[in-house]
């Protein structure tokens, strides 16, 4: 190494030896008091009392719930999973979300969605549009 290079090599470094203990001291200063906890897993759904009606097929099994001040949901239980890859519930004909390959879930129904009985429950498959399951509930 020839000798400018050596000297600005010894400055660089120690530039260094001063900067990054006070970067230190200073990201240390800068945390917060307590920890930020976050759960991985949200709170357990509890289910509305009432059972309204509910629909079977091979893979689901679909409940139409109600409390007692008169809100409705609809609960689906997947039991094994279903062949679409992108499955969409349709409740009346409208989106109600996506769903998974297993387990259950919940959608919120408001009064317009539960104004034309009979009930049709669809699942539609979001890549073609195709429907994979068409179930018919009469309260």
């Amino acid at each position: 190494m020839v000798p400018e290079l050596r000297k600005r090599h010894r400055w660089i470094w120690l530039l260094l030896l001063v900067i990054l203990p006070v970067g230190v001291v200073i990201t240390l200063r800068n945390l917060p008091e307590s920890a930020i906890q976050l759960t991985p897993f949200p709170d357990k759904h509890t289910q509305l009392p009432m059972v309204v009606g509910s629909m079977m097929d091979e893979h689901l099994k679909v409940y139409l719930r109600m409390s007692e001040e008169g809100n409705h949901e609809l609960e689906v239980m997947l039991y094994r999973p279903i062949p679409v890859p992108a499955a969409q519930v349709f409740w009346q004909g409208k989106f109600l979300g996506d769903i998974g390959p297993r387990g259950e879930m919940w959608f919120k129904l408001d009064s317009a969605q539960l104004a034309n009985p009979p009930y049709t429950f669809e699942i539609r498959n979001a890549i073609d549009n195709s429907t994979y399951a068409q179930l018919s509930l009469q309260p």
